[in-house]
């Protein structure tokens, strides 16, 4: 499974969409057991949101 951080360099140049990044954040919630609030966003956010909520994500969650 990519990394949140591997998600958001795809999104920067622009290489994902929101289907791929939507199915991402399914499988980690399905994996894992802490859930950071930012992977729930992802499946109501507006897509231009995606980019913003991954860096933050980066911030609370780390690696």
């Amino acid at each position: 499974m990519k990394s949140h951080q591997e998600i958001l360099v795809q999104c920067w140049y622009d290489k994902t969409n929101i289907e791929s990044i939507i199915q991402w954040a399914d499988t980690f919630v399905k994996n894992n057991n802490h859930i950071p609030e930012e992977v729930f966003e992802i499946f109501y956010a507006p897509e231009h949101h995606f980019e913003d909520i991954l860096f933050r994500l980066t911030g609370s969650y780390g690696t």
